[in-house]
């Protein structure tokens, strides 16, 4: 590769000496082919990578927003189905679980709800689609750090009464 990028050393395609292009060597800059100096391929100097967060104007196409949309709905339900549950868990006198139960359906409602913008909104469809995804992690944390801690207890209490039985049974 010539020091000025793609091309053949001395300036880009022709034959030795000149020939179909200006004297000394067919086209391209001197020194080499085509490209900044180094050989880099990106902006001219000074340009680096985009600001953080930028995200190019990808477009779903009507195919992928039908999924997209479909998903989005059935979230929003699962989220209204969560929210149900959170009130009678709390009329149930059971305020941890009614709290749980509400912080999983917000997760799952808000990103239902960023997956429907996702279908109605124009060049920002990565950026939403991240939102929700974010969304929907935080919902599968909450649900998977419970159900650890409730099999743990599950494991503790199981295993306290097994001693004890263990305990009368020999005693």
């Amino acid at each position: 590769m010539s020091p000025g990028g793609y091309g053949p050393p001395g300036g880009g395609y022709g034959p030795p000496g000149g020939g179909y292009g200006p004297p000394g060597g067919g086209y391209g800059p001197p020194g080499g082919g085509y490209g900044p100096p180094g050989g880099h391929f990106g902006g001219p100097p000074g340009y680096g990578h985009p600001p953080h967060g930028y995200s190019p104007g990808v477009e779903f196409g009507p195919a992928e927003n039908a999924v997209i949309d479909g998903t989005a709905t059935w979230a929003r339900i699962l989220g209204i189905v969560g929210f149900v549950q959170a009130g009678y868990q709390f009329l149930s006198l059971n305020p941890v679980g009614a709290v749980v139960s509400f912080v999983v359906a917000l997760a799952f409602f808000k990103g239902g709800t960023s997956l429907r913008v996702v279908t109605q909104s124009q060049g920002q469809d990565v950026h939403h689609l991240v939102s929700a995804l974010g969304q929907f992690g935080g919902a599968f944390m909450v649900r998977i750090v419970l159900t650890a801690l409730a099999l743990g207890i599950v494991v503790l209490v199981g295993g306290g009464f097994l001693i004890m039985a263990i305990a009368i049974a020999a005693g």
